[in-house]
């Protein structure tokens, strides 16, 4: 007796985001916010945000700098009041994770190695010192991301529709 395989097409289903209070989606705006003016002025002064990464002694400047910048526009997308998908919208929280954590651990390597480069906060347009303000606002930047984060997930645990070709009849006929 031969089995049926039923071919399914999986699509991205974007999901109403989540039921944060508007205080909540504030701090997320704002944060968001500032994670992509950060991408966009390190996007517009690449070469000098680049150039700072390798006079720093990383190998891969230009590789770390182009994951660096994607990372923060992926996770300024997940902090706004927008329909997303759920697996870009947990990509996003990682996303801002890593984010806050690789600026609050860059900063505390710059602090203890002395180097008197620039924070690269906002690629070429600001320079700042790495110093104890620094490592004091990546920390934070690091605290309300994981704040944020630990709220969006517990506040979107909304199970996934799965739509698929054979039960997208049935839905619209009132079947499940």
């Amino acid at each position: 007796m031969a089995e049926k395989f039923v071919r399914r097409r999986w699509t991205a289903v974007a999901m109403n985001p989540p039921a944060l209070s508007p205080r909540q989606w504030m701090l997320g705006g704002l944060v968001g916010t500032v994670l992509f003016v950060m991408a966009i002025a390190q996007i517009l002064s690449v070469s000098d945000f680049e150039s700072n990464f390798s006079l720093q002694g990383l190998s891969a400047s230009r590789t770390a700098a182009f994951l660096i910048i994607v990372a923060e526009l992926w996770a300024a997308a997940g902090l706004f009041k927008i329909k997303l998908s759920r697996l870009f919208r947990n990509f996003a929280n990682g996303s801002a994770l890593l984010v806050g954590l690789f600026w609050f651990i860059w900063n505390a390597y710059l602090l203890v190695s002395s180097f008197k480069f620039s924070t690269n906060f906002f690629g070429g347009f600001t320079h700042q010192v790495p110093g104890i303000w620094s490592l004091i606002e990546s920390l934070v930047l690091v605290g309300v991301l994981a704040y944020l984060q630990s709220v969006i997930a517990h506040r979107s645990n909304a199970e996934l529709p799965v739509v698929t070709r054979i039960n997208k009849k049935d839905l619209k006929k009132g079947r499940r």
